[in-house]
């Protein structure tokens, strides 16, 4: 996991936003798909954790997910499911708009309106047996500020997922 601060952010506790570590039933809550756990029970989830990060002002915030699969193809299986759930969370009646991930092979993204107000972005992408999801959002940036930020959030998980692994 990511043990760096996002420039201008705080690392949160555990306490706030249901982050820190993930079980089978935490990620299947938070999936919030039909039949999440057996999805991830197929995928063969091991484990996960969550962190998060907010501004001073607790307007915007970079988060990640990062879940441990038995294999590969694991991975590669509940990628697909993400890949497929993310437009959920957006404004009632907004498209997702494709954000362009360079420098992680495979690694999909957007942008869009939050559907709470504000922008929003997301990345995924899979390292081996690890799937990672950030996000970045805020009440008062714009998509390309969030997209910018969400990008460089999954750059540094990826750097340090290549570092150790």
């Amino acid at each position: 996991m990511l043990t760096t601060v996002p420039s201008g952010f705080m690392l949160q506790p555990n306490s706030v936003g249901d982050t820190g570590p993930s079980n089978l039933a935490k990620a299947a809550h938070d999936d919030g798909g039909a039949g999440a756990r057996a999805a991830l029970e197929r995928a063969g989830f091991l484990r996960g954790f969550q962190r998060l990060w907010t501004n001073p002002d607790e307007t915007a915030q970079n988060f990640i997910i990062l879940y441990q699969f038995k294999s590969k193809a694991g991975a590669t299986l509940y990628a697909r499911r993400t890949r497929a759930l993310l437009p959920r969370g957006l404004k009632k009646g907004h498209r997702a708009i494709a954000l362009a991930v360079t420098g992680i092979p495979d690694a999909f993204g957007f942008v869009g309106p939050g559907p709470s107000g504000g922008n929003g972005a997301v990345v995924v992408f899979q390292h081996g047996v690890y799937l990672i999801d950030t996000a970045a959002n805020t009440n008062a940036g714009s998509a390309s500020d969030e997209g910018a930020a969400v990008e460089a959030l999954a750059l540094a998980q990826y750097a340090r997922l290549q570092a150790i692994t």
